[in-house]
């Protein structure tokens, strides 16, 4: 187990936070919750609405700030869910303030029909980082979901 990585992640429905706690037992590392400072609404239709909204005007929410220490860190496991065809505004906003020139990146996001732009997204919001290639699950990734992070882990050789 690495202990110079992190696990980040953001999750609504806790599917991504699922898969998260599976990669931080196979990895070890901190585990980071991304939070947004105004929360999320548990209606579906307000939800997709208030991402779209900031999707279309570019708007990354603010985030309560973690504990961790990100310097210690070589690796950086960052999930998000797919949403409207794109990782979390909150976890995309979080990335662009950090400095992870030099470091790996290793995405992963959880959805229910498609990873969207993640691939392509990533590694703009990280400019100066390996970035691996992009762990996609379907909802928490049942009872396969250890078999398929070993799996990922082992060919980006993590």
């Amino acid at each position: 187990m690495d202990q110079h990585c992190a696990v980040i992640y953001f999750s609504q429905s806790h599917h991504t936070e699922t898969v998260a706690k599976h990669i931080q037992a196979l990895a070890g590392g901190q585990l980071v919750r991304i939070q947004a400072m105004q929360p999320y609404p548990s209606d579906y239709r307000a939800l997709v609405e208030r991402v779209k909204q900031e999707i279309a005007e570019g708007v990354f929410p603010p985030v309560e700030q973690p504990d961790c220490d990100f310097n210690s860190c070589d690796i950086f496991y960052v999930g998000s869910p797919n949403w409207c065809g794109q990782i979390a505004p909150p976890l995309a906003g979080f990335l662009k303030s950090l400095d992870l020139a030099g470091k790996t990146v290793a995405p992963f996001v959880t959805h229910g029909g498609g990873s969207g732009k993640a691939a392509e997204e990533i590694p703009t919001l990280c400019p100066g980082a390996t970035v691996t290639e992009l762990l996609e699950v379907h909802g928490d990734g049942g009872e396969s979901v250890d078999e398929e992070i070993t799996a990922w882990r082992h060919r980006n050789q993590l």
